[in-house]
Parts: C-alpha cells; structure tokens; sequence
C-alpha cells in the first residue's frame, strides 16, 4: 500500500527522472536516421532505404501539417473562426480579405516554393472546421482517409505505419506516428517509477 510519503516521492522524482531519461535519450539519438549496413558487404540493404525514406515522408508530412496549424492559429486569432470550407483546396482559395488567400496572408514568411499545400505523397491535405475547431490531415501513404475519428499514437514501424494517417487540430496533433526507439525508451523509464 502505498503510503503518503510514496506519494510525494512520485510527485518530486518523476520530473527528475523524465529530464534524465529525455536528456539520455537525445544524447544517444542520431541527428537523422541512420541507414542500416549489411553485416557481409558493408553496404547500405535496399529495405533500410525505403524505411528511412518511408519514416522521412511521414515526418515531412507532420512538419508541413504543423506549419499549416501555426496559420490556421492565426486565422483563428483574427477571425474568431476557423475558416468555413468544405475542402482544404476550397478553404486555401477562399480570399480572405485585399484579395489575398489563406496562404498568401497567414504563411506569408514561407517561400511560396515550400508552401506545404500537399502531403509527402503529392496529396491534397483534407480539412474540416466547425465553429473555432479545425482539423487538418493527411490519407497517409495509402491516400485512403479513415476520417477525423481517429485519436492517438502508433509506432513508426514499417509494419505500423504503412497507409496510416496524421490528424491535427488546433489542439496539436491526435493522431500521428511516434518514434518507436523513444516509446520504448519511455516504457522503460515509467516501469523504473513504477
């Protein structure tokens, strides 16, 4: 049973350990994946590549839905609103005021170059709004969305991340990949609190 004192323990130690195991963590984590070497030939195998390069298209599409998010944040400041659309092409075409679009106002400090208006795999982004909530998305790599019901993690694993989607709202993301190496890391973390 545990006691008061146990209590106040988990209360103090359990920001300590999460810098340590954070810190320990990012200490030991690559700048970037690094591609697995074949043990006979030293070179790099073909399925690494398109792992690394499968993960790399999941993070590009995170990133690019994050950008979106930072406008649509602002767009919600301004307005009061999300923008009402009912598809995201719609909702970026909309003028918003001056004549100007969505992206051409709230992304403005992005070279137009790198506007992110389509996920990894050259889909359109799917949008929904109501009221001062919006949800952005992305089909994944399959490009067959499963709608805006879907909430939580899954590991960035070949086998758990093939054709799965991203999902943010303006409360960050509610479904998206995580790190598979800092998922376990963290498990081990919380079973050494507890």
């Amino acid at each position: 049973m545990n006691t008061q004192e146990d209590e106040v323990k988990k209360i103090v130690y359990l920001p300590i350990v999460f810098l340590l195991c954070f810190s320990f963590l990012m200490a030991r984590a690559p700048e970037a994946q690094e591609e697995k070497k074949n043990e006979t030939t030293g070179e790099t195998s073909q399925t690494s590549e398109i792992t690394v390069n499968f993960k790399e298209q999941y993070r590009q599409t995170m990133n690019n839905l994050k950008i979106l998010r930072t406008g649509m944040l602002d767009y919600l400041n301004d307005f009061k609103a999300a923008p009402q659309a009912k598809t995201f092409k719609e909702m970026i075409e909309q003028d918003i005021g001056n004549g100007l679009s969505f992206p051409e106002f709230y992304l403005e400090q992005i070279p137009e170059a790198q506007v992110p208006l389509k996920d990894a795999w050259g889909n359109e982004f799917i949008y929904k709004s109501q009221s001062e909530k919006f949800w952005l998305a992305s089909a994944g790599s399959d490009g067959k969305f499963g709608g805006f019901g879907q909430e939580g993690v899954y590991l960035d694993t070949d086998k758990d991340i093939a054709g799965k989607d991203i999902i943010i709202s303006n409360e960050g993301f509610i479904y998206f990949p995580i790190d598979e190496q800092l998922y376990r890391f963290s498990q081990r973390c919380l079973k050494l609190l507890f």
